[in-house]
């Protein structure tokens, strides 16, 4: 998917379409990108961020850059705090 196609995806639905379309299960897809199961999990549910660390790690084994995935990110929090003032 191009950056064009990504706006208003969050973060953990954007690792979630990648991990599926690495045809790994979810478990070899965390260990392949030296994360655990629980790490992955919670960043494609939203509880954790993607991270500068996170991000080189995912770029790594998916077709986004680590920029991408840092700006998927920080569009994710906007729109949240976008949300929060007004109320």
């Amino acid at each position: 998917m191009s950056k064009k196609h990504n706006d208003g995806v969050s973060p953990g639905e954007m690792l979630r379409v990648s991990v599926e379309a690495s045809g790994k299960s979810y478990q070899e897809f965390a260990k392949s990108v030296g994360m655990n199961a629980w790490q992955l999990s919670h960043v494609m549910a939203n509880r954790r961020p993607i991270t500068p660390k996170t991000a080189l790690k995912l770029a790594a084994a998916t077709d986004l850059t680590a920029e991408q995935w840092l700006i998927i990110q920080a569009k994710f929090e906007l729109q949240k705090a976008m949300a929060v003032s007004r109320g």
